[in-house]
């Protein structure tokens, strides 16, 4: 989405969800709020526009992939951690740069989407910032991206796609990633890569976007390690969400 959309109407043809920071709001014009867990329900597309403060909130919105912070955090009352986190410092995707896809794409006739991961994992395995880029069910690279330390663009293709992306630190998803992949209705699977393996992420054909993403905002962790915690609740909720997931 190159173009800026700013129709509600026009932005949920490629999206499922807006996330607004403390609040969500969905296809359905249902506005979650994710620290209160309550929701407010607009009836139509016009009544939701002519709310200001939602529209001003809606026009400021870039969708970035990020990693996950690998802080320690207290056990709450609950015995559990947080769960899902932004990066850690400050959003820096306003320093995305496009690059030329070609140096990923060089698999000969071949070519496949784990042959791009792998390219990916080489080129960026070592890299202090992160980079991105969506790929085709055929492997080939569309577009490539340079962004900051703690963030990178998304840039989407038209049709079913992989964005793969690295984390510098090495984590698993964070929050901002699997809204991104909950909501961007092209893409099929996210990857995020580390010096050597990959976390994978893969919508099934009854993925519940709705329902992923409020549980994403409200998960807790029985682990401090941020990793363990992401990959233990990841698993779990598989087949509840209808998506599969795996490091390798």
């Amino acid at each position: 989405m190159a173009q800026k959309l700013t129709k509600l109407k026009d932005i949920f043809k490629h999206v499922s969800s807006i996330d607004l920071g403390k609040e969500i709001l969905f296809e359905d014009l249902e506005l979650y709020n994710k620290e209160t867990e309550t929701s407010k329900q607009y009836q139509s597309i016009e009544e939701a526009e002519n709310d200001l403060s939602l529209m001003e909130k809606v026009n400021k919105i870039n969708f970035t992939l990020g990693g996950g912070r690998g802080a320690n955090f207290e056990k709450g009352k609950d015995g559990k951690y947080p769960g899902f986190r932004g990066a850690g410092g400050a959003r820096d995707s306003g320093s995305s740069k496009a690059l030329h896809p070609a140096s990923l794409n060089n698999q000969g006739r071949f070519s496949s989407v784990e042959g791009t991961i792998q390219e990916f994992i080489k080129k960026h395995g070592g890299s202090s910032t992160e980079y991105s880029t969506a790929v085709d069910s055929q492997g080939f690279a569309h577009n490539y991206v340079h962004g900051g330390k703690n963030s990178v663009q998304i840039l989407p293709i038209s049709g079913g796609f992989t964005a793969i992306h690295n984390h510098p630190n090495g984590s698993n998803f964070s929050s901002t990633d699997l809204h991104s992949f909950a909501a961007l209705k092209g893409m099929n699977t996210l990857v995020a890569t580390n010096s050597s393996k990959a976390y994978r992420i893969t919508k099934g054909a009854n993925f519940d976007a709705k329902g992923f993403d409020k549980a994403v905002s409200k998960s807790r962790f029985t682990t401090k390690d941020y990793n363990k915690g992401a990959d233990l609740w990841l698993k779990k909720n598989a087949k509840k969400y209808g998506y599969t997931y795996s490091y390798e």
